[in-house]
């Protein structure tokens, strides 16, 4: 039987990040349908009562804003596990190039319970799965819904956040690679033939988001060269 994943992909509805969406990921990466992955952009939204897709969007009720991830989060994971047949839940932002391929080649061999991998940090003691990308199994998402209470919303970022509720599972994160490119100098020096089976690459540039962008095309005019699958 086939896995499935869901990669659900951490919006926001103002400039630069809708034109990051739109001329970023929405042109590259995810313009892709690949088998048995679904890629959901989710959006907050004040002026509604329940959440709801309309396409590949999700919208779920509540403020934009870094100390509404986690409650924008564990919204979609309640709808998606309500609503969505998955095995796996990849979730990224709008500054991650996600090659769909090399994922689900990587997923094909796990187990479908207790995963939760990404690229590791550390925070105040606490080990976590980095926000920018993390795979967690179905089961785990439903152990972060029963348990949203202990999610801190206040004093910890959510990666952060989430890697404390599952603590509580005695579940930790395990590492996966990840390749940042956050300069224009990063990209015009970026080798390709260290790309070793890796399939989240970083995009974040803190000063000018059209880095993100042009990142993304390039990896994705490499990705979609026939030579190099």
């Amino acid at each position: 039987m086939s896995k499935r994943i869901l990669i659900l992909v951490i919006a926001y509805n103002q400039e630069p990040y809708i034109t990051l969406e739109h001329s970023g990921c929405r042109q590259t990466w995810a313009s892709i349908a690949y088998p048995n992955i679904d890629i959901l952009f989710i959006h907050s939204l004040n002026n509604i009562s329940t959440s709801h897709r309309n396409g590949s969007n999700l919208y779920v009720k509540g403020d934009e804003g870094l100390f509404n991830i986690g409650h924008k989060t564990i919204d979609a994971f309640k709808y998606c596990f309500d609503n969505i047949e998955f095995d796996y839940i990849y979730r990224t932002n709008l500054s991650s190039y996600i090659d769909q391929r090399e994922l689900y080649n990587q997923v094909i061999d796990l187990p479908t319970t207790n995963i939760y991998k990404g690229a590791i940090g550390l925070h105040k003691g606490i080990k976590f799965a980095s926000g920018s990308g993390y795979l967690i199994s179905k089961d785990l998402v439903e152990y972060v819904i029963n348990n949203e209470q202990y999610w801190d919303h206040t004093s910890l970022i959510d990666d952060v956040s989430i890697a404390q509720v599952l603590a509580r599972n005695n579940t930790y994160p395990e590492h996966t690679n990840r390749i940042d490119i956050l300069t224009d100098d990063d990209l015009n020096t970026f080798d390709t033939s260290k790309i070793n089976k890796c399939f989240h690459f970083r995009c974040k540039s803190d000063t000018d988001r059209n880095h993100d962008i042009k990142t993304m095309h390039m990896l994705h005019t490499y990705f979609n060269n026939t030579d190099n699958k």
